[in-house]
């Protein structure tokens, strides 16, 4: 009987998803589809004021990324929230045929996850399970599936996992809730997020949180809070997979103005930047030396005239 129970037990494994899933995971969703989401989402308003220019070039951009990615779902999600027509052909080649740099469209990449998850269950180990659901979330997270995204990664989550891969998730998941501006979903997964960083997360992840977090408050129109978190960031920012660089000094600069004092702003930024223009104090002493030298000259010429 020993024989073959040692046949049946689950294949050892390391403890660690790999290098490529892990930076795939850490580089979705797409976040220039949300800002063209929002963009359209702000021109239904009423103090809207885009262009007609602006929104159909928004518009052409936002769908031919979906195209390019095949976002199926999120396709289907914004041609109902704006009432589009659904151009069924799209959305049928999105779900049922592979573009040119994809080797599988989304049913057969999603079959092969499903073979990958019952083989891993039945014959390997936790990580290779844990790799499967991860997969899963990576490619509904590439499709903007909001609510199978969140499935994939709440039952990743269920199984064993170390500090660092829950962290990995738990920034995932706050990216799919800026993604669609889930408020509520973003502030939950913040705190547990800095729970886990507290425990064991390194100093790029606590830098990335920031980053998140700060994205957050803006987005709750916390400008002070979020001043402070993006200033703390900018010499340390990495969190490219949310926006760039001058994007983030961008959202610096405009929550400090509206959140700090003039004086606070002058003792930040005195000394930093490089200007040929005086402050107040340095003009007023220049104008007085300059009319200093204006009167000492016109007193000389007057004592030579006495003298004469």
């Amino acid at each position: 009987m020993g024989a073959p129970e040692e046949a049946t037990k689950k294949k050892p494994t390391s403890g660690h998803i790999s290098e490529q899933l892990e930076e795939d995971i850490s580089t979705f969703p797409h976040m220039e589809v949300s800002h063209l989401y929002f963009l359209l989402q702000v021109a239904t308003t009423s103090h809207a004021a885009l262009a007609d220019a602006e929104v159909a070039a928004a518009k052409t951009k936002l769908l031919g990324l979906i195209a390019e990615h095949h976002m199926a779902p999120f396709y289907e999600r914004v041609a109902a929230e704006f009432h589009w027509p659904v151009d069924t052909a799209l959305l049928a080649t999105m779900k049922y045929f592979h573009p040119p740099q994809q080797t599988q469209h989304n049913e057969d990449e999603l079959t092969k996850l499903d073979a990958q998850l019952a083989d891993a269950e039945a014959n390997l180990g936790d990580i290779e399970v844990l790799e499967a659901h991860l997969g899963r979330a990576r490619l509904y997270s590439l499709i903007g599936d909001k609510d199978k995204v969140l499935e994939a990664f709440h039952t990743a989550l269920a199984k064993p996992t170390s500090v660092n891969q829950k962290i990995i998730i738990q920034l995932h998941i706050i990216r799919v809730g800026l993604f669609f501006s889930d408020l509520p979903l973003v502030e939950t997964h913040i705190k547990k997020a800095r729970v886990l960083i507290d425990e064991g997360g390194d100093w790029d992840r606590r830098n990335r949180l920031k980053v998140y977090e700060g994205c957050y408050l803006l987005m709750a129109r916390d400008f002070k809070k979020a001043s402070s978190l993006f200033q703390d960031s900018v010499a340390t920012f990495t969190s490219t997979e949310l926006m760039s660089y001058p994007t983030m000094i961008f959202y610096a600069v405009i929550t400090s103005v509206l959140s700090t004092s003039r004086v606070e702003l002058k003792k930040k930024v005195a000394g930093v930047i490089e200007t040929n223009r005086p402050d107040a104090k340095n003009a007023q002493y220049q104008d007085t030396v300059k009319q200093g030298d204006a009167l000492l000259n016109r007193i000389q010429k007057l004592a030579r005239v006495i003298n004469v």
